[in-house]
């Protein structure tokens, strides 16, 4: 199969990460004709481009890699999206989205242009995603997706013990997932509002309300250095985006349905924020929605949306939306015995009696 396929790398400053990365990616053994790798680095304050120049040079095929500036930060949505432009624009058959804090198998890049290419309904494929530090856990086996618009990574710190078969998944994670070219061309790109968190959401949602299909291909690996803590840190973007993903993909029926648990959540929410130092950023994304320029922007985006749509909230929310959290990192009592319990009751009866359209 003459498929090409270009490895996209998003980066931000992240020096610590490039000995890894690169190593592994010099020993990918996808034919080296078809494949290539573009770094994008965004703007980073330090010494980063000159220093993964230099890395690079060292590497037993450095001109498998190429490394890009961009002008100005532009987040990282943005900077993702000048990787999925550039295998548009330079007519890839695939392009491999990957996090910079990782380590790939060198048969990343085989399994899934052959299961992209014996079933044209897939457009996008997750590789599975394995601890770098232990191999022998998962770090996600495919993402999972609550109505009121959390995500979190399926079978985080289970043992491995997958089967190589396909499976369909609600989302992919953005770790690593190879999309079809041409599913880009018909979709667009990620949407650069979001600016940075829940943009592999996206894609998964408007994957699946596009007619598309997201899957997992297990043969297919790489290696996590995944910190729950670090990915807190940005709760202001995680709140403001969750909220936008509602708003965007769900009829606004649906979105009157949920909004009862919504605002429980909310509440929730903030009394989980007070406990945990973090009422500023919750604050932070509450503000965001005070705007009218903002509604603006974001209500012409969901009108984009909606237009892609070739399915309805029935089909998508009822087979993928689930009603509980089953973060391992939190390790909450009252999510697990008071909050999941009563949210999920609430969605059986919502998409089970009421989700008709």
């Amino acid at each position: 199969m003459n498929k090409k396929v270009l490895i996209a790398i998003p980066i931000f400053k992240g020096k610590e990460y490039f000995p890894d990365l690169l190593n592994s990616l010099d020993g990918i053994t996808y034919p080296k004709d078809l494949y290539k790798v573009v770094i994008w680095d965004d703007c980073s304050p330090d010494d980063t481009l000159e220093l993964l120049q230099k890395m690079i040079l060292e590497l037993k095929y450095p001109a498998q890699i190429q490394v890009k500036r961009a002008d100005a930060n532009g987040g990282f949505c943005l900077n993702s999206n000048r990787g999925l432009r550039q295998a548009m624009d330079e007519n890839y058959d695939y392009v491999y989205l990957l996090n910079q804090d990782v380590g790939v198998h060198p048969d990343l890049l085989q399994p899934l242009v052959e299961a992209m290419e014996n079933d044209q309904t897939i457009q996008t494929a997750q590789s599975k995603i394995l601890y770098f530090s232990d191999h022998s856990k998962i770090n996600s086996r495919g993402n999972y997706y609550h109505y009121l618009g959390f995500g979190y990574a399926g079978g985080n710190l289970e043992t491995d013990n997958l089967t190589d078969e396909i499976r369909e998944i609600a989302y992919p994670s953005g770790a690593g997932v190879m999309i079809r070219v041409d599913w880009l061309k018909k979709v667009g790109l990620l949407e650069e509002y979001l600016w940075m968190y829940h943009e592999d959401v996206y894609l998964g949602l408007i994957t699946w309300y596009a007619g598309g299909r997201n899957v997992l291909v297990p043969k297919s690996e790489i290696y996590h250095k995944y910190t729950f803590n670090s990915s807190m840190s940005r709760l202001d973007f995680m709140e403001r985006n969750r909220w936008l993903t509602m708003l965007w993909f769900y009829r606004w029926p649906t979105l009157i349905l949920i909004f009862p648990a919504f605002v429980g959540m909310e509440l929730g929410q903030w009394l989980y924020a007070v406990a945990r130092g973090w009422t500023g950023k919750k604050w932070k994304a509450v503000k965001f929605f005070f705007s009218l320029k903002n509604w603006r922007e974001f209500l012409a985006i969901r009108k984009r949306i909606q237009a892609l749509r070739q399915r309805f909230d029935r089909q998508v929310l009822r087979k993928w939306a689930v009603g509980v959290i089953n973060h391992q990192e939190i390790n909450n009592p009252i999510l697990k015995y008071v909050a999941n319990p009563c949210f999920a009751a609430y969605w059986w009866v919502v998409k089970n009696l009421f989700l008709w359209w």
